[in-house]
C-alpha cells in the first residue's frame, strides 16, 4: 500500500502540475510578450554600446533610465524596512544602513553610479584579459593592484573586492561621499591601465 500510495502522489503532481487551459497565454499576449522581450533585448545592446564607448554610467543614466529611479529605489526600500537601522546590501562587499535612505538623491545617484563604475570596469578588465588559460579567473585579478590597495585603505569598500573580514556598512552620508569618491578614483585607475 506505501507503494501505491507513493505512485498515486506522484500521478496527482504530474496531473496538477500541467497549466490549466484559462492560463494558456493568448496569441495576442504572447505577441505582446515577444515585442517587450525585443525591447529589452535592443535596450541591453544600447547599454552595452554605451558603456562600453564611454566607461561611464552618467550619461546612460540621463538617455535609459527613468528620470525618478533613485526616488524609486529610495521608496522601494523604505516599504520594507523594518522600525529599527539595518544594515543592507547594495552591492558585493558593501551594505549601507537604512538610515541612509533619507539621504539627498544625488547622493544616492552618485554612489550608484561610482559603485556600479567600479564593477563593470572590472567585468569588462577581466573579459579583455579572458583566455584558456584564466578559466579559474579570482575577483583580484579584475582590478589593479593600486585599485586593491585603494580601496583596502577605506573600511566600508575593504570588502568589495575580496571579503577579508565583517564589513562597515556605509552609515552616513559623510562616508557615502568618501565611499563614492575612492570608487570614482578607482574608476578613474582602471579607466587609465586599460587605455
Amino acid at each position: 500500500m506505501n507503494h501505491f500510495g507513493s505512485s498515486l502522489i506522484g500521478v496527482c503532481l504530474l496531473l496538477s502540475s500541467g497549466t490549466p487551459p484559462r492560463l494558456v497565454p493568448r496569441t495576442a499576449e504572447l505577441q505582446a510578450i515577444k515585442v517587450e522581450e525585443k525591447e529589452a533585448r535592443e535596450l541591453a545592446v544600447q547599454f552595452t554600446i554605451r558603456f562600453t564607448e564611454t566607461q561611464d554610467l552618467s550619461p546612460i543614466i540621463r538617455q535609459l533610465y527613468f528620470g525618478d529611479f533613485v526616488e524609486r529605489y529610495k521608496s522601494f526600500k523604505t516599504k520594507e524596512l523594518p522600525t529599527k537601522p539595518v544594515d543592507l546590501y547594495f552591492a558585493p562587499g558593501l551594505d549601507y544602513n537604512s538610515q541612509l535612505i533619507g539621504a539627498d538623491s544625488k547622493d544616492w545617484e552618485a554612489f550608484y553610479v561610482a559603485t556600479n563604475n567600479f564593477l563593470l570596469l572590472g567585468f569588462i578588465s577581466a573579459l579583455r584579459g579572458q583566455s584558456d588559460e584564466t578559466a579559474n579567473i579570482k575577483p583580484s585579478d579584475l582590478y589593479p593592484s593600486e585599485v586593491i590597495e585603494l580601496l583596502g585603505k577605506n573600511p566600508t569598500l575593504a570588502n568589495m573586492i575580496l571579503r577579508k573580514k565583517t564589513g562597515k556598512a556605509v552609515a552616513t552620508v559623510g562616508e557615502m561621499r568618501a565611499a563614492t569618491a575612492t570608487l570614482a578614483q578607482a574608476a578613474t585607475i582602471i579607466r587609465e591601465k586599460e587605455g
